[in-house]
């Protein structure tokens, strides 16, 4: 739904409602512009989400639908690994969702290792099923059955189970299907030792062990059946069938453009700003001569990590201060998102915390009461900012090398939320993100792995 723009204050702040209505349109252009050797401008799509009524589920048209994504593939073939992205992308734009692992709850149970011919109604599987379909009338939107399922009476199992309680509980499942990839599998293999089911094997063990699995699972192996909903991953491929829906729509475009070869990102907030000193929000001001110093610390660090400046691309905002830190850097290729400036903080720009709650107590009380979904008059909430770095998102999922991205707080807390998913939307704002410091973040199956490096 589309609002109306805030009407201005009773108080007088022309200045900054002219800023406003500029920074409106600057928005609405083409996001991203490609430094260096060439100009590439890609747009995103819809209207600057300033206008976008924050709500609690942004995703769901109907929410008596439950959506249920069901894994098939083989063992050690990035199934756990594309479950989890899935979940906190879902959680992080809005939908509540959750993994449901097959093999910890079998494990959890004591059961023996599943046979995927059976369909017994006392069959691990269909009683997590059923868990998850409590899960789905208490409040879950999403959920993701993280198992093999490679055969066909698997899968009739779990339509069967769900069938069963659709007067109960309306669940759409679609089928996620990762066929063999053999790149990628000594690689998966290798992260195979952060699974809890590896916890006390020795490299050794576990190479024989997943060897062995696949090879019994490939044994009985069926392809996903053509008359079922299904997302299938196909190398640099992604094939669909019967996807209709918001939230399924969406799950095949961020599927279409998840890397299973995975990269690190490093995230590093602006140096020191000229509005830093004085605590001021928001404006476009330059560096101190202390950010000019950590930009250059910065720029050697980056030399000292990369070899080659064409193996890594740099990502910045359009802002003065996160351009400063970053033009330094040796690269071949530096880009400008628009989507990725400082949360947009309205006719309270240039303003200090102490400001707002002495000049306008009504709008410090309200941004007290719920951080996440306040929104500065005529700017953006922290919702709103989730919305609009969503394309940033899935530009990082898609990249095939490091990047290196440069960034405001705000922003920065969004970005790391996401890659953290221990961390709820509504720990967002307050997520400490430091300065001076290059976080390095590598996604992996089980926990994303982060190191900080202090300059």
């Amino acid at each position: 739904m589309l609002l109306q723009p805030l009407p201005a204050p009773q108080w007088n702040v022309q200045q900054n409602c002219n800023r406003i209505a500029e920074n409106t349109v600057r928005k609405s252009e083409p996001i991203l512009t490609r430094v260096k050797p060439a100009i590439t401008e890609i747009p995103l799509n819809g209207v600057p989400p300033k206008y976008i009524k924050p709500t609690q589920n942004n995703l769901s048209s109907d929410n008596s639908t439950k959506i249920l994504l069901i894994t098939v593939g083989l063992p050690a073939h990035g199934k756990s690994y594309v479950s989890q992205k899935l979940a906190s992308y879902f959680n992080w734009i809005g939908t509540k969702s959750q993994v449901f692992d097959m093999s910890e709850f079998r494990r959890a149970k004591s059961s023996p290792a599943l046979d995927e011919k059976s369909i017994e109604s006392n069959h691990p599987r269909n009683e997590l099923l059923e868990v998850i379909l409590e899960w789905f009338k208490r409040d879950g939107d999403l959920a993701v059955l993280d198992g093999s399922n490679n055969t066909r009476q698997a899968r009739e199992a779990i339509l069967q189970v769900i069938k069963s309680h659709k007067s109960i509980v309306r669940v759409k499942p679609i089928f996620i299907e990762i066929p063999s990839n053999p790149e990628l599998l000594q690689s998966n293999i290798a992260k195979m030792a952060l699974s809890p089911t590896y916890a006390n094997f020795d490299e050794d063990k576990i190479v024989l062990d997943v060897l062995a699995k696949i090879d019994k699972c490939g044994r009985v192996y069926e392809p996903v059946e053509p008359e079922l909903r299904y997302i299938k991953l196909a190398g640099s491929n992604v094939e669909s069938n019967r996807i209709t829906g918001h939230i399924p729509t969406k799950a095949f475009r961020y599927l279409g453009n998840l890397q299973l070869q995975v990269q690190p990102v490093y995230l590093i907030r602006h140096g020191q700003s000229e509005y830093n000193i004085d605590e001021r929000i928001g404006g476009n001001p330059g560096l101190t001569s202390k950010g000019l110093e950590f930009a250059n610390r910065l720029s050697q660090f980056m030399a000292n990590t990369f070899e080659n400046p064409s193996e890594f691309v740099v990502w910045t905002s359009t802002m003065k201060r996160a351009i400063q830190t970053s033009e330094n850097i040796n690269c071949t290729e530096h880009f400008r998102w628009r989507a990725l400036e400082e949360i947009e903080t309205g006719i309270c720009d240039g303003m200090t915390y102490e400001d707002i709650k002495h000049q306008m107590p009504e709008e410090h009380q309200a941004r007290s009461a719920d951080k996440l979904n306040y929104r500065y008059p005529g700017g953006e909430s922290y919702a709103d900012l989730i919305l609009r770095l969503e394309p940033v998102i899935v530009a990082l999922e898609r990249r095939t090398c490091p990047v290196v991205l440069v960034a405001h707080q705000a922003v920065l807390r969004c970005i790391y939320a996401y890659f953290n998913p221990q961390k709820s939307r509504s720990d967002v704002p307050f997520i400490d993100f430091p300065s001076s410091c290059v976080v390095k973040v590598v996604p992996a199956p089980y926990k994303t792995k982060e190191e900080r490096f202090y300059l």
